[in-house]
């Protein structure tokens, strides 16, 4: 298989994904829209409907990581840095 030919099949392939990821977006959405209103009339349920959504879109996430489709980074829980600000616009000095 020439490297044209297989690279256009990997970007086929990719593009497919991304119609699969995103019709199970609009899924994972209606599903949400219900479990919202099911919450309001059990509450247990819903904590463990939304539990059950959540690991379905962790699931998605990884996913779509594994194949490539998307890069995502990690989030990093912490204490923020200091603002870090060029010494003009600290100084509040016009713009030239």
């Amino acid at each position: 298989m020439s490297r044209s030919r297989y690279a256009a099949e990997l970007g086929a392939i990719k593009l497919d994904m991304l119609h699969s990821l995103a019709r199970s977006q609009r899924a994972l959405a209606r599903m949400l829209e219900c479990a919202a209103d099911t919450a309001e009339a059990a509450a247990p349920l819903g904590r463990e409907l939304r539990h059950n959504l959540a690991a379905i879109d962790r699931c998605r996430h990884a996913l779509a990581e594994h194949v490539g489709v998307i890069r995502c980074r990690r989030v990093i829980r912490g204490k923020p840095g200091a603002l870090w600000l060029a010494a003009p616009v600290c100084a509040g000095e016009p713009r030239p």
